[in-house]
């Protein structure tokens, strides 16, 4: 064999072997694995996938909803020991992505891993960092909607936030060409006295009367004053509208013409500068 022909083989050996470890979730990229979900404590280029070994962003434009499902329904609040879903909508702005990529962790209101991830398949995987636990891809994801089991803890009151950061990549084995986003869902506990009195500390949405005809009557009580948005979903994660509202502290209402959307039933998310805040159904007649 040629010494020149030796070289092109380990070279080709090394380029395998580097694209390949990329194909894994961040948590095994290094040694430690790096924590990007913009957790505390987070690791890296905190809250994004953009670190070095990982990708760099730019690309796609992409934007990341964070849903929270009980039996199939959407879900408020969580209870001891009960088993929710987490699903996670990779929606690209720009472009098509041919694959995609995730991690997520839950903490409590100290900062401490709360409940269990499920059985996630062959494609994801959970992994041990500073003590919490990351579920994150396998291999590039090829759906842009993932749904992930998370076990409520047995016992507790606080409030749990999930964060998670997202990747939209063009599949190409190199750390360019791809984008990422972030986001973070609040969930608080039903296991208090007051249910109504947690989850109003950051804002609660209803909406008056649902089915909804051609007007979205909407009664909004929010903490925080500020420009926010109103993202409608439908039910395979697909962004139908968007709709900006400015609020100010305590009781909010609005109307908005919904004659265009088609007939169904939409999830209906307030979004602020610190992310999703706020949810509810809509049956759209």
């Amino acid at each position: 064999m040629k010494i020149n022909n030796v070289y092109k083989i380990a070279l080709l050996l090394v380029l395998f072997v580097g694209l390949q470890s990329r194909k894994n979730g961040p948590g095994l990229i290094n040694n430690p694995g790096l924590q990007v979900t913009g957790a505390p404590g987070s690791t890296g280029t905190q809250g994004t996938c953009a670190n070095a070994g990982c990708h760099v962003a730019g690309a796609f434009n992409p934007m990341l909803t964070m849903q929270f499902f009980e039996n199939g329904n959407l879900a408020a609040s969580w209870e001891s020991g009960k088993q929710y879903t987490l699903r996670l909508t990779i929606s690209a702005t720009q472009g098509m992505p041919a694959r995609y990529g995730f991690q997520a962790v839950a903490l409590d209101g100290s900062n401490i891993q709360a409940g269990d991830w499920g059985d996630l398949g062959t494609d994801k995987h959970s992994v041990s960092l500073s003590g919490r636990q990351y579920a994150e891809h396998s291999l590039p994801l090829t759906a842009s909607v993932i749904e992930l089991p998370w076990k409520a803890p047995d016992s507790g009151t606080e409030t749990v936030t999930f964060y998670a950061a997202a990747l939209a990549s063009d599949n190409t084995g190199t750390t360019s060409g791809d984008g990422v986003a972030k986001n973070k869902l609040i969930i608080p506990s039903a296991n208090v006295s007051s249910v109504s009195d947690l989850v109003q500390e950051y804002a609660r949405l209803e909406i008056q009367p649902n089915p909804v005809g051609d007007w979205l009557n909407l009664a909004i009580t929010n903490r925080s004053p500020g420009d926010y948005q109103l993202r409608f979903f439908t039910t395979t994660g697909k962004l139908a509208r968007v709709e900006p509202i400015q609020l100010v502290p305590g009781m909010n209402h609005a109307s908005f013409s919904v004659g265009d959307l088609s007939t169904g039933l939409y999830v209906l998310q307030l979004y602020g500068k610190s992310g999703h805040v706020a949810a509810a159904q809509l049956l759209k007649r």
